[in-house]
Formats: structure tokens, sequence, C-alpha cells
């Protein structure tokens, strides 16, 4: 398993990769999951590097958030798709229902495809993160269709066990409704000395939030964070790698194979006498360690924006919305930021601003979507 950039090695300095057009990948079939994190730009050079003869399997949820980057290629790739092959379904229907295509209501026989993507997409409808029963999957639902009356009554009459609505708490009682929510949520792995078992017990839980600035921020979630945890004895601000310490990777080393998105734990070394080593969980389970100093641009990751979240999972999450709407509160922000969580989900907001954000849906233009399916 790679990511996009591993694979196709980059040459330093450059916008360049080692692998491109005239040298293609060694492979028959190339798997890309969360796709809807994938740029244009690293799409073309990916496919462009993909040998003609080799299979291409592009998996995602198109709803998520697109990528930071231009374009929405997973978005652009299902735009014309009804879910369903055409062609698969007219052979159902014909040799297992025994109707005629002419009786089939789903194939528009009057009107040929546009285009061979047709064929090419199957939407998946099971989700194995959650009961599709669950409040999680009915919340994410209406926030996807855009159901606003359906959303408000989710969240108001609390009848999911595993859906908790607040209404976002004035700056002056946040941290006391803060410090429950972390000592639950960190108490655990802060009391582990073991690094694997920290590593997992920390991504049990964590909190979301759109934006990084403001009182309802990343930035200072984070450092009152920090200042509950150091109260209630279970870390000490002793300098920039204290025990405990979470970390999000935001710069790439292909030095040390660590990559923007990695989360670790700074802790003392069982092996080295206690000394201090950042713990990162590798694609095998296994740990590995460095030196903080040698690690690449990072920051403390109690809470993180749901940008940053694609592609992860948790048991439980805290989702906190600002007290004012702010542009980046979209429909697919909220989605995404709900679709996180396995077991339970905690919203802080304005249901104003849900409301208003749901209403938000991002459209890109990029090209990709008629160049696909006008043909």
């Amino acid at each position: 398993t790679f990511t996009i950039h591993r694979l196709l090695r980059p040459v330093p300095k450059t916008p360049y990769f080692i692998h491109n057009r005239e040298n293609r990948l060694s492979a028959d079939v190339i798997v890309v999951d969360e796709a809807s994190m994938v740029d244009l730009p690293l799409m073309s050079k990916l496919i462009q590097a993909i040998p003609e003869d080799a299979r291409l399997i592009i998996l995602g949820d198109k709803d998520q958030l697109s990528s930071v980057e231009p374009g929405s290629v997973l978005g652009d790739i299902c735009a014309g798709s009804t879910g369903f092959p055409s062609d698969i379904l007219r052979y159902f229907y014909e040799i297992i229902g025994g109707e005629s295509i002419n009786s089939i209501k789903d194939v528009d026989n009057d009107n040929p495809r546009k285009s061979p993507m047709d064929n090419c997409i199957v939407e998946l409808k099971e989700s194995y993160r959650f009961s599709e029963m669950s409040g999680i999957a009915k919340l994410s639902s209406a926030v996807n269709k855009g159901d606003i009356e359906g959303v408000s009554g989710i969240l108001g009459e609390d009848i999911y066990p595993d859906i908790r609505f607040k209404k976002l708490p004035k700056p002056a009682l946040f941290k006391n409704w803060l410090r429950e929510v972390v000592i639950k949520g960190y108490k655990a792995y802060l009391k582990t000395k073991d690094p694997l078992m920290a590593i997992k017990a920390f991504d049990s839980f964590r909190i979301l939030c759109p934006i990084r600035w403001g009182p309802y921020g990343v930035r200072q979630i984070n450092r009152l964070i920090e200042v509950i945890l150091q109260e209630q004895g279970l870390i000490s601000l002793n300098g920039p790698w204290y025990t405990g310490r979470p970390i999000l990777i935001t710069e790439n080393s292909y030095e040390l194979g660590l990559f923007n998105g990695d989360v670790g734990i700074i802790m003392p070394d069982p092996e080295l006498n206690g000394e201090v080593r950042a713990f990162f969980m590798a694609q095998d389970r296994e740990i590995r360690k460095f030196l903080p100093i040698r690690l690449p641009e990072h920051e403390t990751v109690f809470a993180m924006t749901v940008h940053k979240s694609q592609g992860s999972e948790f048991d439980n999450v805290l989702f906190i919305l600002p007290d004012t709407y702010v542009p980046v509160i979209t429909r697919e922000l909220i989605y995404t930021a709900i679709t996180r969580a396995k077991n339970f989900i905690e919203i802080w907001g304005h249901m104003d601003i849900i409301e208003r954000g749901i209403k938000q849906k991002i459209r890109r233009s990029s090209g990709l979507r008629d160049a696909l399916w006008n043909v």
C-alpha cells in the first residue's frame, strides 16, 4: 500500500515524478482508495503512469469533501451515473427476471449512452462503518439529500442513542463543557505506557472543527485541551515534545517515510530507558519511532479540521461548529464530519448555522465532467 506520491516517486524540488507516460508503473491492477481526496493534477499524473493494459479501480465517497487542490475528480466521474451499469441491469432483467428489455423502466432504450463511463460505475449501498438503521446513518443521509427538516428533527428530538446535539456554549462556559468530554476521550491513552496501545486508544476519539482560527477553531481548542489535561495531571507542558502530545504530520518526508496526515504520539521509549520518541503506527500495524527533532512539520492534534480527518474513522467524535457562519461550512463538510464516527457523534453548534451550511453545496467546474460524459 502506498500513497499516490510514494507510488509515483517524486523528483525532488520539481513537480515531476519518476513514473510517468514514458516510464510507466509495473502493475496489472491499481486500486485508489479515498479517491474524493485526490485532486485533478495528481489523478492526471497517476493515469499517465498506468500501463494501457492495466485496470484502474477507484473507490470513494463522492459526497465527501473534495480535495483542497483543484478539481472534484470522483464527483465528476460519478456525475452521470445511475449507480448501476446499464448492460448488467439489462442482463439481470432478461436472464434472472425473465423480463424483456422493452419492459425495463430503468434503462432508456431510446437514448444511447453518452459515455462508456456508464458501464464502469457501481454504487455500493451498504456501509460497514455504521448500521443503516443508526442515527449516524439517518443523519448523514438527510444531510446528503439537503433535507433540512429531517436534520432538524433528528438533532432536535434526541431519538437516537448514537447522536447528541447541544447548542454551542458561550466562550465563558466552553472550557467547562470541554473538560468532561476531553477527560473521557483522552484519559485512557494518556494512562497507557505501551506506544501501540496508546495510539490505538487515541484513535478511538477525535474532536473535529471546520476552521483553524478563532475561539472555536482547531488552534485555540488544542491549547485549551492542553490546559485542561495539565490541570488534571494527565500531561506536563514542559516543552514542545511533552509526554502524551499527539501530533499530525503536515509535510511529507520521503527520507523518514512520514507523510502529510500521519498521526503519532510523543512518549518515553520503554526500550531506551524512557528517552522521548515520536511513535507512529506503520501500515503493517508495526510501531515506528523517531527522534522528535527529526520530524517534518507537525502540529498538535487533540482537535483537527474536518478536511484533515478525511480517510479516518473514530469510534466517537465531537464535532464543534463556530458561533458564526463561515463559507467553509458546506453540506459536504458536515456530511464528512458526521461520517467519521462509527459509534457515537456529539455536535455542538447553532441549528441556523447547520441549516445554512447544508444549503451550501460545493460546485467546481474543471471540464472533466463534460469530457467524460459528453462524448
